[in-house]
């Protein structure tokens, strides 16, 4: 800005004025435009923060487990029949209790008086676990009858499928003979190949 000092005595006062102006009115300008820019900057980081805020708030509820445990169980029959406990928890980490026939390729009678295989954990791979919860999303449990088969042959091995939902509730069925439906058959399926392709960890 061009001051009035001895040097520019014979500048009119009305050129002096006029460059005042220009350079306040420049200098308000520039002010009012970095004002511009803060607020373009600042609407623009908290529009990030409320995107970050409400995918956040929605993440956990995508995530919530319909399921708390799933329970099942196998009981022998007059053959070979895989003996096993098999306890799967919302968070993937599972409990397997192997009694008998569930390792050997080979079976026999003799391994009933061998002692039980032991007690394993593991952790479901992401896609196995999954899996289990399309099954039993398609199962539709809470519509399974609680009992299924006959006892009119005897011999025969019995499932156990129980799960505790997140609500509280929970459903139990029985399957003799394990011929309940054909969609609960595929499931027992899936349990059973869950004994030999899940990492389990000896803990007795």
């Amino acid at each position: 800005m061009l001051k009035y000092n001895h040097t520019n005595r014979g500048i009119s006062p009305v050129f002096l004025l006029i460059n005042l102006i220009y350079h306040t009115s420049h200098q308000m300008y520039l002010e009012h435009l970095l004002k511009q820019i803060i607020q373009i900057y600042v609407m623009k980081y908290l529009l990030s923060l409320f995107a970050f805020v409400l995918l956040s708030s929605c993440g956990p509820q995508k995530m919530t487990a319909k399921y708390s445990t799933i329970e099942y169980e196998a009981t022998p029959c007059f053959g070979f029949c895989p003996v096993f406990k098999m306890t799967i928890n919302a968070d993937r980490t599972a409990i397997f209790e192997a009694e008998h026939f569930n390792f050997s390729d080979r079976p026999s009678k003799d391994d009933f008086s061998k002692p039980r295989e032991g007690t394993f954990r593991g952790t479901f791979k992401e896609t196995d676990y999954n899996q289990l919860i399309s099954l039993l999303d398609g199962l539709n449990v809470q519509s399974l009858n609680d009992k299924y088969g006959s006892h009119n042959v005897t011999d025969l091995p019995t499932s156990y499928l129980r799960v505790r939902f997140a609500d509280g509730t929970s459903k139990n069925i029985e399957d003799y003979g394990k011929r309940g439906s054909e969609k609960l058959s595929e499931l027992y399926t899936f349990f059973e190949n869950l004994r030999k392709n899940q990492q389990w960890t000896k803990v007795k």
